[in-house]
């Protein structure tokens, strides 16, 4: 092994070393950096949308390992240039959601979309799974949103099917569900560190 090496390497764990002892890396400390990113990342996306005026959105939900119920919100536009175009899907963020009916998810869909200081008049498609809840023609959703604007055009999911479809064929593969099984156990142990405080 090369001096270069050796000496790097042994640098290397003296500034870890101190910044571990210094409190540098104390539970909590980094917390805020993710929020912070997420909101400077989502800010640029919706400013995108705002040059762009007409957009879709995309939402589903789903439990998440904690069995809280979490809807996703997906953007759809699109982005010109001054030679071309192209068509943008973005992720907007996750809600901790509960309603079941297609009122409550409308007006959560409403909230979210004022929050974002997205105008719901320029909202020309919504798409969501086949759930009654969501593509009811009377009652879904949709129904509610396209009484408030009747150019949101419902679509329905062609890649939830597609997603339920790749759920079950990992299912039938060993090496597949071994990896998902102890990427799981990592995620777990992770979060247990962070948790108790202990690097």
């Amino acid at each position: 092994m090369s001096w270069a090496i050796l000496s790097w390497a042994i640098l290397s764990w003296a500034i870890l070393s101190w910044a571990i002892l210094t409190g540098l890396f104390c539970p909590g400390y980094f917390d805020g950096v993710p929020k912070i990113c997420g909101t400077f990342v989502q800010n640029a996306i919706i400013e995108e949308v705002k040059k762009a005026k007409y957009f879709a959105i995309i939402a589903d939900a789903t439990p998440d390992s904690t069995h809280m119920e979490q809807t996703s919100l997906v953007i759809r536009y699109f982005k010109f240039n001054e030679l071309s175009f192209s068509i943008k899907e973005r992720f907007i963020c996750f809600d901790n959601f509960f309603g079941k009916t297609g009122q409550e998810i409308a007006s959560r869909l409403f909230c979210l979309l004022k929050e974002l200081k997205l105008d719901l008049k320029n909202c020309v498609g919504q798409g969501y799974d086949n759930g009654a809840n969501m593509a009811g023609k009377y009652n879904g959703a949709q129904a509610v949103l396209l009484k408030e604007n009747d150019n949101c055009t419902f679509c329905s999911f062609g890649n939830h099917t597609l997603n339920l479809v790749g759920v079950n064929s990992a299912k039938s593969c060993n090496e597949a569900i071994f990896f998902l099984v102890l990427y799981n156990k990592f995620i777990i142990s992770l979060a247990v560190v962070q948790k108790d405080g202990r690097f």
